[in-house]
């Protein structure tokens, strides 16, 4: 009879998997924050992003193609400048414009005052 299988409670028997389903199932708490004390924080460039330094020159020494290179980012730098008084130009003129066509509605609507006295009139 060595070869019957054990009754009751042995290894494979029933009741023996719940526990570790249960276990699986639990929910850990939350992760510890992460651990970077020494590190030090980037700094922000304020601004728009790429603004913060003119590119570098590769020849060092003076030659004609480090003046085409300068001349080209002087330009570049001087067509930067112009758009961004352009749009300040246009951002300023766009509130002048509504005060306007305020003015102008004002004056078409007429005054309160003198609508109110057409209105004493018309009774």
């Amino acid at each position: 009879m060595g070869n019957i299988p054990g009754g009751m409670g042995g290894p494979g028997g029933p009741g023996g998997g719940d526990k570790k389903k249960q276990d699986k199932s639990k929910k850990k708490g939350p992760a510890p924050p992460p651990a970077h004390f020494g590190r030090r924080k980037k700094r922000v460039n304020k601004g728009p992003p790429g603004m913060s330094k003119i590119p570098t020159v590769v020849p060092t020494s003076k030659c004609r193609l480090r003046m085409l290179k300068l001349d080209r980012i002087k330009d570049y730098l001087l067509m930067e400048e112009e758009f961004i008084n352009r749009q300040e130009a246009m951002k300023d003129g766009g509130e002048d414009r509504t005060e306007e066509e305020r003015n102008k509605v004002d004056e078409i609507r007429g005054k309160p005052i003198s609508v109110g006295n057409l209105e004493e009139l018309d009774r």
